[in-house]
């Protein structure tokens, strides 16, 4: 299967893409935007650090005849690398933002099963097939096209069985393209789960689930974080764990429990077939 009419390696959208994150990098190592409140990017890693080791937890044991092998595309400050290597034999983290890159490879040059890489996934060459795979706060940036190619891409180095973690952001019903505040000429792409369907069995592979990955937030507790002091309750053990479970609860009712949302931040776990 191959695309014409575009060079990957060259493209300018994903040129400008990079740039970004390398200008603006991260608020911390909890989140992945570089626009988020420093207690609310704690509570939603929690949460999501926590979901992802129950979709690992799944396919995948802390065994240490466990040969597995991941892929962290977009790895940013490797918030979800380092819960990758917990149930990897090895990961390999893919960072094209060179200041991204390396306060990455600094936290995690002594994690021994982790390599980390300067490079776009467009760019990799990739040295052994691979069991998991997760994307994070990428493709919502990519075009149509973008996307095409990089599952055209992809899907061949994903073992049969093996599964991608997409980290995204869906809308349920007409798709939404708005201009990047960030991105220079970019846009945002809100795709709805059937797209994600579609181009999953069009390169061979199978959409098994999608629930929201964060939490939903009421008007009031927005305000709360804005009091000083008060803010740091959040981050309480107390109040994780019971967001989590909120969205452990959402999780058992699919789809159906975002349908009241325009844009909802989701995992989606795709499997090779």
């Amino acid at each position: 299967m191959t695309n014409k009419g575009i060079n990957i390696d060259n493209n300018q959208s994903i040129k400008q893409i990079i740039q970004y994150w390398d200008e603006s990098g991260l608020c911390s190592p909890d989140s992945s935007t570089s626009h988020k409140n420093q207690y609310i990017a704690s509570l939603d890693n929690f949460v999501e650090s926590k979901l992802l080791s129950d979709i690992l937890a799944k396919y995948c044991s802390k065994t240490a005849n466990n040969h597995k092998t991941g892929l962290d595309i977009g790895a940013g400050l490797g918030r979800f690398t380092i819960i990758l290597a917990q149930y990897l034999h090895m990961v390999y983290a893919l960072e094209p933002a060179v200041s991204l890159y390396d306060t990455l490879q600094e936290r995690c040059q002594k994690i021994s099963n982790i390599k980390v890489i300067n490079t776009s996934f467009e760019s990799y060459i990739p040295s052994e097939e691979i069991d998991i795979t997760i994307v994070s706060g990428i493709l919502y940036l990519y075009s149509d096209e973008l996307v095409d190619h990089f599952f055209n891409k992809l899907s061949p180095m994903v073992k049969y069985g093996g599964i991608i973690i997409l980290r995204d952001f869906i809308v349920q019903e007409k798709r939404k393209t708005i201009p990047s505040s960030f991105i220079k000429n970019g846009y945002c792409y809100y795709r709805n789960y059937q797209y994600w369907k579609d181009i999953a069995s069009k390169h061979d592979l199978k959409c098994v689930e999608v629930f929201r990955s964060t939490p939903l937030y009421s008007v009031l507790f927005n305000i709360i974080i804005r009091i000083p002091g008060i803010n740091k309750i959040i981050s309480s053990s107390f109040v994780k764990d019971r967001y989590y479970n909120i969205i452990n609860k959402e999780r058992q009712k699919g789809n159906k429990s975002l349908s009241d949302e325009s844009v909802t931040t989701v995992f989606i776990t795709i499997k090779k077939v």
